[in-house]
Order: C-alpha cells, then structure tokens, then sequence
C-alpha cells in the first residue's frame, strides 16, 4: 500500500524494506503527536522513552537505508566490497622455519590473506557507516552525524550504558530528525546517480 509515509522512500527500490521503514517511520509520527499532545510531569520517564523510542527507530530507519545505498553501490559496481568493508586476516598455510629449543616455540612462515567482511542482514550499523565513508556515500560530516545517530541509537542496550539513561529531550530528537533527513537526503541523490 503506498501512501505519504512510503512514499517519501520511494528511492528504496526493495518494496519490503519500505514498508517495514515506512511502518516505522509511521510509529514514530504517531509518538511525536503523543509527544505535542501530553504532558507526563509526575512520570518524566514517560516522555524520555517516547523521545528515546523515536530516536532508536530513526536509527534504525537511518541504518535500513544506508545498508540499502551500500549494496546497491556494490550491485553497480559504483564500490567494490574488498574495498570499502572491513578485513580479517585469513592463514592459510603455515610452514616450521625453525625450532625452537626447547622445542616450546618455533619460527614460522605463514601465508595470510585479507578475507573482507561480507555486507548482510547482521552488519553492524558501525561497520555500514564506516564502509559508507570508504564508498563515499557518506563524506566526512555526513558520517560524523551518522555515527552520532549510531550512537544515540545504540543505548537500547541497557548492559553497555555507564551512566542511568534516562534523559532525553525534544531537543535531542530535533537533532536526530535534522541529521536523518540530511543524510536521506544524500542516499536519496546518492540512489539516483546510478
């Protein structure tokens, strides 16, 4: 079903995964009307997690669609993977050059080779951005306020926070609103050009 909240992805040519964003950016315009239409003075916690919740899911909408440009950039060969994503260093073969006495240790000849990250459903949000940035779909400013959604986004999990989360403001939620649309604005162009 295409309406406003769709169409306004419609540069995301997978027709499941706008409709999964445009469900949630639906969710997030019915918490900002929550938000304008209630005051919760004797539980502040209410209004933190409802600016917290709409911050966390355009977070999410931020990261579908980077990870969207991303493949579609490797889909068009516009950038290689080896190039643009993270690396591990792979042994495969290892050769005894010497031994040493006790024999508790020895010297070693090994051929190595880089193995790239594969871009999946499971790709970290950190990872998308950094490869982003490599790909040039993101330059320096826009990745910086990437990363700033990635880690406003990333307090959803409690066991890592080193402080109680538990202010947010209509301000913060302004910030992430303006730096979403900058940088959908940007994949938006980005998609066109290929």
């Amino acid at each position: 079903m295409e309406d406003k909240y769709s169409s306004r992805f419609e540069f995301i040519e997978d027709e499941i995964l706008r409709e999964n964003i445009a469900i949630t950016f639906r969710y997030i315009h019915f918490l900002a009307l929550i938000s304008k239409k209630n005051d919760y003075p004797d539980f502040p916690s209410i209004s933190y997690s409802i600016y917290k919740d709409m911050i966390v899911n355009t977070g999410s909408i931020i990261e579908s669609c980077l990870h969207f440009c991303l493949q579609k950039y490797f889909e068009t060969n516009k950038a290689k993977s080896s190039e643009v994503m993270p690396y591990e260093w792979k042994n495969s073969k290892c050769v005894s050059i010497y031994e040493i006495i006790p024999s508790e240790s020895e010297v070693c000849g090994i051929i190595r080779h880089k193995k790239p990250e594969k871009l999946n459903e499971l790709t970290q949000f950190k990872t998308v951005n950094n490869a982003c940035k490599n790909a040039e779909i993101l330059d320096e400013k826009l990745y910086e306020k990437a990363e700033f959604i990635r880690a406003k986004r990333n307090n959803i999990h409690l066991s890592a926070l080193t402080k109680t989360d538990d202010f947010y403001t209509e301000e913060d939620t302004k910030k992430v609103f303006a730096y979403a649309k900058e940088i959908l604005t940007n994949i938006k162009t980005k998609l066109q050009s290929l």
